[in-house]
């Protein structure tokens, strides 16, 4: 689209030549006068973008309840969104705990979790969930 701009298209004829229309090919114009060629680029989507710990930190601090659990004690998930507001440094919402993919929105309920149930911690389901 910009190379076609700089041999004097004007956007309508360059949108009917690339099968767009007129406001796709302004929004490039726009993106590529203001960051260049990098603006032009996809930006990465998807991920842990507002996780507040690494997995390996992750894993550490669920390795200490899922040995309970995995005795068959019962899970407190107050006391697991503690230990997390704890090692993160700060509150954080009722729905942060999430087992199985599923939020955990009451934080002050006991589980007793299945025994392939994955529980997680942060900013929303696994990935291969999203």
């Amino acid at each position: 689209m910009v190379l076609l701009r700089e041999s004097g298209m004007a956007q309508p004829a360059i949108a009917a030549a690339t099968g767009g229309v007129a406001e796709t090919v302004n929004r490039a114009h726009m993106a590529y006068d203001h960051g260049g060629i990098a603006a032009l680029k996809p930006k990465p989507n998807g991920g842990r973008k507002y996780q507040n710990m690494t997995m390996a930190e992750e894993k550490a601090l669920l390795g200490r309840f899922a040995r309970a659990a995995g005795a068959g004690e019962m899970l407190n998930i107050h006391d697991l969104k503690a230990a997390y507001e704890k090692a993160i440094g700060h509150a954080t919402s009722d729905s942060t705990v999430f087992c199985n993919g599923r939020p955990v929105v009451n934080p002050f309920c006991v589980i007793q979790l299945p025994v392939r149930a994955t529980v997680r911690i942060g900013a929303g389901p696994p990935p291969d969930r999203v």
